[in-house]
């Protein structure tokens, strides 16, 4: 049951993300958060408040207005005080020369007592 309860709540952080409602998902981040979008590009980071977290969110949308993510696949291993979360997205959004833009990519996820230390990968 636990289990089932962390995949919902993280498919809807994809919601919220896609409708950019980014509050309710930064309010579940820990203070310490270390979210990392890897790769050598424009969207790469590695951050470390909720502060930096949003505004990059908030990027991401200027760039992606329609942006659309997806879960795939998700495995939920552990326990409330320490869970483990490997999910596989995809993402459809418009470039700004009007071309369609798809990409997938792998979250992993560590949650501990209810916060999370969210670390995205590309």
């Amino acid at each position: 049951m636990y289990h089932a309860i962390v995949k919902r709540i993280l498919s809807n952080g994809y919601r919220q993300i896609s409708c950019a409602d980014f509050e309710p998902l930064l309010k579940q981040f820990a203070p310490d958060i270390h979210f990392t979008f890897s790769g050598e590009h424009a969207m790469a980071g590695d951050f470390h408040q909720r502060d930096t977290v949003r505004q990059w969110f908030e990027r991401v949308h200027r760039l992606f207005p329609d942006l659309e993510i997806t879960a795939q696949q998700m495995v939920v291993s552990g326990m409330a005080w320490n869970t483990w979360i490997a999910a596989q997205f995809t993402v459809h959004a418009t470039v700004a020369d009007g071309r369609a833009y798809h990409n997938h990519g792998t979250q992993f996820v560590r949650i501990v007592w209810g916060k999370s230390g969210r670390r995205l990968s590309h």
